[in-house]
């Protein structure tokens, strides 16, 4: 579904997948706005309304509605989701 939305985008999308995940691997993103407060998920933006969506494993600082994710030793990467007030595509 995700690469139909961006259909003739496919290499953009990847490139930025490839982006952000390399940011939260390799720590140069230190802050994660949370996606969640109830299970302490975080979400880092990839493409128009879309987010890559991350629990991370480790010491963490958790603020008002950001987790610091600079001394986290391991994330989880979850799923691509859509932001509940992002428009739909199409």
């Amino acid at each position: 579904m995700l690469f139909e939305e961006f259909e003739g985008r496919e290499e953009e999308l990847q490139q930025r997948l490839n982006e952000a995940v390399k940011g939260l691997l390799d720590g140069s993103l230190g802050l994660a706005r949370k996606h969640r407060t109830s299970d302490y998920t975080g979400a880092v933006p990839l493409m128009e309304g879309y987010v890559i969506v991350f629990s991370p494993r480790g010491p963490f600082r958790d603020g008002l509605d950001y987790i610091d994710i600079s001394e986290t030793s391991h994330l989880d990467l979850l799923n691509i989701e859509r932001e509940p007030d992002s428009p739909s595509g199409g």
